[in-house]
Order: structure tokens, then C-alpha cells, then sequence
């Protein structure tokens, strides 16, 4: 079966999946999501187009460092913000900038990485929000630009990967 003239395996393109495992000539697999369309023997796949991806770990995300912080209602609202694109908005694991925490890492197909910090108040929230629901198109709105900030060299790019929430995450 093809998928946006890649080939797809026969055990993953099973009736009613939504989610098809593209194999590549390389040694992995990509899993993107699939719409059906009106024919149903034919799929397309779209590759997600912005990912907001939201540390929450060591001190991102928490009570003890952000007190009074509504750190759920953020995750809700980014990740809201990405899905109405057909993007997504994950938790990840700590990204080691915990100096300009609450980071989010935006991640757009063909324009990189985005990293904003503090991102903690309603003026910052709203306007990243807003962002995001408009595909986050350059340029980078100026309210935003004051909280962006250069990935540090020592530093890795986060993967696009959830991170399992924890029962005491306000503490």
C-alpha cells in the first residue's frame, strides 16, 4: 500500500487503523497520523505540522518552584491551541534550562525549533496560544520574541515523545 508515495506495511494498514507504520529505507519506522478520505482503499497521511512541547520536570511545570501557577490549565490551552492546527502539545522531560523555566519548545515542519521561556503569566499564555492556533507563521509576534531564547549548545533537542504524569506533580 503507498502513503504519500512511501510504502506502507500490509500489518499495520489494517481495517480501521488510524495510524499507519511507514517503513523507510533506513533501519525505523515513522508512525504518522491518517484521515481517510472518500475512498476507502486509499489513505493520506499528513505529517504533524507543529508540535508545542512543554517541559515538565524538575522544576517546569510545579508548585515549588512556580506557586499559584495553573501549570495544567497551560499544558490544556497549548496543547488545545495545537491540535486545532493538527499538530499536538506534549509534557516532556526536563529540557536543562530550569533557569528560564516554564520552558516551551515549538517545533514547526521546515522552520526548527522555537525556544520560549517563562512562560508563566496570562499575556505570555494568551499570546502563544493565539500564535499556535494561526499555525505560528513567521514572523515571531514581538510579545513573544522578548521570551525566546537560543537553544544552549550543551543542551539537546527535546523528542517529541509524553511523559507519564505524576499523581504529585504540584509538589
Amino acid at each position: 500500500m503507498m502513503c504519500s508515495g512511501r510504502e506502507v506495511s500490509d500489518k499495520s494498514a489494517r481495517a480501521g487503523s488510524s495510524t499507519f507504520a511507514i517503513q523507510e529505507q533506513y533501519s525505523f519506522s515513522i508512525l504518522l497520523p491518517c484521515r481517510e478520505s472518500t475512498n476507502p482503499p486509499r489513505r493520506h497521511c499528513r505529517p504533524t505540522p507543529l508540535s508545542a512541547l512543554l517541559c515538565d520536570d524538575c522544576c517546569c511545570g510545579t508548585q515549588r518552584k512556580h506557586p499559584g501557577i495553573d501549570h495544567v490549565g497551560i499544558h490544556n490551552r497549548l496543547r488545545a491551541a495545537a491540535e486545532s492546527t493538527g499538530g499536538r502539545g506534549r509534557r516532556v522531560g526536563c529540557l536543562g534550562v530550569c533557569e528560564r523555566s516554564n520552558v516551551v519548545v515549538l517545533k514547526t515542519r521546515g522552520s526548527g525549533s522555537l525556544w520560549i521561556g517563562e512562560v508563566l503569566d496570562e499575556p505570555i499564555v494568551a499570546a502563544l496560544e493565539a500564535w499556535i492556533r494561526r499555525g505560528a507563521p513567521a514572523p515571531v509576534p514581538t510579545d513573544i520574541a522578548a521570551h525566546v531564547f537560543e537553544r544552549p549548545s550543551s543542551v539537546s533537542e527535546p523528542v517529541d515523545e509524553p511523559v507519564a504524569l505524576q499523581p504529585n506533580a504540584s509538589s
